[in-house]
């Protein structure tokens, strides 16, 4: 499932992700990646307007690091990174991004 954030910011529009992402995805919207081991992929919660900004939060484990990316269009493929990346110390993570005018597709990475 995937969510995008409209332009106006207050819309999340349900879509279908591509073949090669994983299931859990919220665009406002976060791609989980695919892990290794006992470390489950991240998984977005429902994203929260609060003042001015989008407030994304996503499933973690304790003690993991990961980097929040945007792009405004799926198709490019170029993803920019949110600056400063979360170490998390609970089950959940979150990161604020200021709304902006345009679409923005967002995606949540473990770093290993």
């Amino acid at each position: 499932m995937m969510f995008r954030r409209a332009s106006n910011a207050r819309d999340f529009v349900i879509g279908t992700p591509r073949s090669d992402e994983i299931a859990t995805i919220y665009n406002a919207g976060v791609l989980g990646k695919q892990l290794s081991g006992n470390i489950p992929p991240p998984l977005l919660l429902p994203p929260e307007i609060s003042g001015t900004d989008l407030k994304l939060t996503w499933t973690s484990v304790s003690n993991a690091q990961y980097r929040v990316e945007f792009n405004p269009n799926l198709a490019s493929g170029n993803w920019t990174a949110l600056p400063g990346d979360i170490t998390t110390l609970s089950n959940t993570a979150s990161k604020f991004d200021p709304l902006t005018s345009s679409n923005r597709f967002y995606r949540v990475r473990f770093l290993p």
